[in-house]
């Protein structure tokens, strides 16, 4: 009978046991990562890996400086494309070779505005969402394939809306939802994150895998992470012009017309 009263009571004080709130969800999933102070602390993060997208393995260096420049590197058939952002002229930029010009090319602002989020990454999207005029809000428990998760929503203050699976037990982020319009339509968008690793007390995910509609579009795999090496501010910085090559051009198509002009009807 006693123990029936005591199994009782366990169960009792188990379900009336304050629900963490979202305060105490998002403190320890900081906690997790590294910490508030060591995370503030960061200065740059250097990532050296690859990209497994539509069959191909694609070379891939991403680097990252506080606040949240950024730069990505991938090389195609010799050739490498850029995709940068500048936190201190609020500016996205890129090259694509590909293409046949090497020149780069400002980002819209909805492109810029991808990229200066993609910058959050070195210290994470939760761990100063307040400072950046975000809220968050705790949606509940929920399985996500055989694993217990936290559902946050956070609303951005550009009113995006971003939906975080944390794990119960690590409270690590496993998955990122976004809705996206293109052209009037939403897409759906999951990041999944996996294989954690800690390197110089900063944990985070070595794997992620972007999904659309349920379907695999990449894989990004890293092999090498550094932290705070030296970064200088031009690396993000949107290039110059090519004014040399645009000079060669415009001495080219005069010569051009001049010729045309002194010919003669019918002439040889």
């Amino acid at each position: 009978m006693i123990k029936f009263i005591s199994f009782t009571l366990l169960i009792l004080t188990a379900t009336l046991a304050p629900a963490q709130t979202v305060t105490e969800i998002i403190d320890k999933h900081v906690k997790a990562l590294g910490g508030k102070e060591k995370l503030n602390a960061l200065k740059s993060l250097k990532m050296t890996g690859k990209v497994m997208a539509q069959g191909m393995e694609i070379p891939l260096i991403l680097f990252l400086k506080a606040p949240n420049s950024m730069r990505t590197e991938s090389s195609i058939q010799g050739m490498t494309m850029i995709s940068a952002y500048d936190s201190k002229s609020k500016t996205g930029w890129y090259t694509n070779p590909m293409s046949g010009d090497k020149t780069a090319q400002k980002m819209n602002q909805e492109q810029t505005t991808d990229m200066e989020e993609i910058g959050d990454l070195l210290v994470g999207p939760l761990t100063n969402y307040k400072e950046k005029g975000a809220t968050v809000e705790l949606i509940g428990k929920e399985d996500m394939e055989g694993t217990e998760v936290f559902k946050l929503m956070m609303t951005k203050k550009n009113k995006n809306v971003v939906y975080y699976y944390l794990e119960t037990s690590t409270f690590l982020i496993l998955k990122e939802s976004t809705k996206t319009k293109f052209e009037d339509k939403e897409i759906e968008s999951d990041t999944y994150y996996s294989n954690f690793k800690t390197i110089n007390g900063i944990t985070l995910a070595c794997t992620t895998e972007q999904k659309s509609g349920g379907q695999l579009e990449e894989q990004t795999t890293a092999d090498k992470i550094e932290f705070d090496v030296p970064m200088e501010d031009s690396l993000f910085t949107l290039p110059p012009a090519d004014t040399k090559d645009a000079k060669k051009d415009d001495t080219k198509d005069p010569k051009k017309d001049d010729t045309k002009d002194t010919k003669k009807p019918g002439g040889k």
